[in-house]
């Protein structure tokens, strides 16, 4: 058995998405072939108090938002105007070995 280090970021971003994707740098974190993402989750509200889970499942087809980690860039893609959505918290969750 070997031993890892158990990490969680946390990533605030302050605007809406009114683009099919959006890039965002990945701050601190250095995707290695020692890193594991074990949950990548958060959530959008407006300025209301609607709130969306991410990744977002829509019933209705293309309204959804998904997110992926490159080793880059977190990437949030949707197919319509979320922009009334500004302020998103996306958790990583990610072990090193």
């Amino acid at each position: 058995m070997s031993s890892v280090q158990s990490l969680r970021s946390i990533l605030l971003i302050t605007y809406g998405s009114r683009y099919q994707y959006l890039d965002l740098g990945l701050n601190e974190i250095t995707v290695t072939d020692t890193l594991r993402f074990t949950r990548i989750y958060g959530t959008a509200n407006d300025s209301d108090t609607s709130y969306l889970p991410l990744p977002f499942a829509s019933s209705v087809a293309g309204d959804g938002i998904s997110l992926e980690i490159t080793p880059t860039v977190i990437r949030i893609t949707t197919a319509i105007d979320y922009s009334a959505y500004t302020e998103t918290f996306i958790i990583l969750e990610y072990f090193k070995a």
